[in-house]
């Protein structure tokens, strides 16, 4: 038996060279394509504007197809007043393979948002956020417990090969800075926003292909309820020291997958199925001590219904205790590692445990990046995910990619992702 939500973590999680990555999001909730700028800087007014144009072609290895010829315009608009600022980002996209299952173009707002400062006089350190926005609690390279926020993307959930896909969601945010550390707390009113591959897609799960086929031969009445709209917040506390740091998290809100349950009353002749995500809560502490040029991390959180599935790919819920003891390194030559080691303990499923890693070494005066990372899990579950990025100007970056996934037991992401590697070819224009 294989834990779903452990999967999407261990394979999706593995963030490498961040900060060229334009999926990336520090703890503010600002992406990295934003300029440096606030209310006060300056004269107090400020409006800029960010447009990113990317391209990338995915091959199949196994066959002949195409998961993607995706074209994408990435604007953001930033402007600061005296009183708040304000950020928007939104996502055109034309892909010619996606019309198997999804739209061949698409118009995405991915941010919007207010922040400023409350300015009391007792706590002059209290910040507020409010409006569509993505929120990472936790590492941003490696496996965390604690980015918990925003749902995965199960339309496009390993975003560019490195990195898992999370999609922002309305929420109203608070930061309090003391001498005590810092407090942040966050209230999602219509909770996470889930989006789920279509039928057909490349990236949908097995299970969820099943009751599809099986609705469409009439077998069954398939109802799906993915936004819920019941309200989820989050509460974490972040302690800093000389050279380590110590933080607690919990969280109140709903599965990032939905859960089968049969309707009651439905004709026994024809069952009623449906699939909508459950109430969940999670309890994490993580802390880090450096070192010079190490890093040593430790988590462990728990939470009480976690999504897991037996041999047959029928999905039920444990009670889960997750552990995670990481290092990492920069070495000379600009050559990075990040190793972790994990275990989930879960009570009434199958043990999981393995380790992920990740290598990267810049050189050409840091315009090239080699890199490699993955993980090796439970019963032969593996990725590997190997990429060169090279950075030709300020303005234009290329990249090339082979990411592999694999193993697993029947009904695992992993063996429904089986036949997903690929290879891909990429180009960003900043301007």
């Amino acid at each position: 038996m294989k834990k779903i939500v452990s999967g999407v973590l261990l394979v999706f999680s593995l963030e490498v060279a961040a900060a060229d990555d334009p999926f990336d999001f520090d703890i503010a909730g600002e992406s990295r394509s934003q300029p440096e700028t606030g209310p006060g800087s300056g004269d107090g007014w400020d409006l800029r504007y960010t447009g990113v144009l990317e391209g990338r072609i995915r091959k199949n290895t196994a066959g002949h197809g195409f998961q993607s010829e995706r074209l994408r315009l990435d604007s953001s608009v930033k402007f600061s007043t005296p009183w708040f600022s304000g950020f928007t980002r939104v996502f055109m996209d034309y892909d010619d393979e996606a019309h198997r299952w999804n739209e061949q173009t698409q118009a995405v707002l991915y941010e919007a948002y207010l922040s400023g400062d409350l300015g009391f006089a007792s706590l002059p350190s209290v910040g507020w956020t409010l409006g569509k926005q993505r929120i990472t609690w936790g590492m941003t390279d490696g496996l965390t417990t604690s980015d918990l926020l925003n749902a995965t993307d199960f339309k496009d959930p390993i975003a560019n090969g490195r990195t898992v896909r999370k999609f922002p969601s309305w929420a109203a945010r608070v930061t309090a800075g003391t001498v005590l550390g810092t407090t942040e707390l966050v209230y999602l009113p219509w909770g996470k926003y889930r989006r789920s591959a279509e039928h057909g897609s490349t990236w949908e799960l097995q299970q969820f292909a099943v009751l599809y086929e099986s609705e469409h031969r009439g077998l069954l009445d398939l109802q799906t309820e993915l936004n819920p709209h019941r309200p989820e917040f989050g509460l974490r506390h972040t302690w800093y020291g000389e050279g380590f740091d110590v933080g607690a998290v919990f969280h109140n809100g709903m599965s990032d997958l939905p859960a089968f349950e049969s309707v009651p009353g439905a004709a026994l002749a024809r069952p009623e199925v449906r699939l909508r995500p459950v109430r969940q809560r999670t309890y994490s502490l993580n802390g880090a001590y450096t070192a010079g040029s190490s890093t040593l991390r430790g988590e462990v959180a728990y939470t009480d219904r976690a999504p897991c599935y037996n041999s047959d790919g029928r999905m039920y819920f444990s009670s889960r205790v997750e552990y995670i003891l990481g290092w990492d390194r920069n070495f000379d030559h600009d050559v990075y590692v990040n190793i972790q080691l994990f275990h989930d303990w879960y009570r009434d499923a199958q043990d999981d445990y393995g380790f992920t890693y990740a290598v990267s070494w810049q050189t050409l005066d840091q315009a090239l990046t080699l890199g490699l990372s993955g993980f090796a899990g439970y019963r032969d579950e593996h990725t590997l995910d190997l990429y060169a990025d090279y950075a030709v100007s300020d303005a234009l970056k290329l990249h090339l990619r082979y990411f592999g996934i694999g193993g697993g037991v029947k009904g695992s992401m992993y063996r429904s992702y089986g036949k997903n590697d690929f290879i891909e070819a990429g180009f960003s224009w900043y301007f």
